[in-house]
């Protein structure tokens, strides 16, 4: 049986929601992901121990997302950020389910290739309202000086759980 990722999180301190917002609010931020094994993910959580924390909330350290990515039938967001453009954008709906928090998201690259996130209360988590398509017009022309593509529609639904490490001193 393989050892589950949140073995490796039992050495590691928490953290509060609040104390990590206030640490590293993460509206505006360099994204890399990365996809490893279960074995790498252990060890990076062993040498990470030291300064980095595990967030916390309400007792939880796990936490559930479903998330709507809207694009064009021909996938342009997706292949702008593929390729790296520089004025590109994703729109999703994120519901946090643990909480019941459902948000509009609108991801930006600035000038510098960081990642700057708007967010609006959102109520539809797998559609687009009149509210979200004006945000997202008004954060694309804001940044961008143009128009978001008019034909978005729902493009990926996914489903997932994940932890957050956060290292508050370091403001990451």
């Amino acid at each position: 049986m393989r050892p589950s990722p949140l073995l490796a999180t039992d050495s590691l301190r928490t953290v509060g929601l609040v104390a990590a917002l206030e640490a590293a609010g993460l509206q505006e931020r360099v994204d890399v992901k990365y996809l490893v094994s279960v074995d790498v993910f252990l060890e990076l959580a062993h040498r990470l121990r030291s300064s980095h924390a595990l967030l916390e909330i309400d007792g939880r350290h796990e936490f559930a997302y479903r998330t709507t990515y809207f694009d064009t039938a021909d996938l342009r967001a997706y292949r702008d950020h593929i390729q790296q453009r520089r004025r590109r954008y994703k729109c999703r709906a994120r519901e946090y389910v643990d909480s019941g928090l459902c948000t509009f998201e609108v991801k930006l690259k600035s000038a510098r290739g960081r990642t700057v996130k708007h967010r609006m209360p959102y109520d539809r988590r797998d559609e687009l309202s009149e509210p979200a398509i004006a945000f997202l017009d008004d954060c694309v022309q804001r940044w961008y000086g143009r128009r978001p593509e008019p034909d978005l529609r729902p493009a990926l639904a996914a489903t997932y759980t994940r932890l957050t490490l956060v290292a508050p001193e370091l403001g990451e």
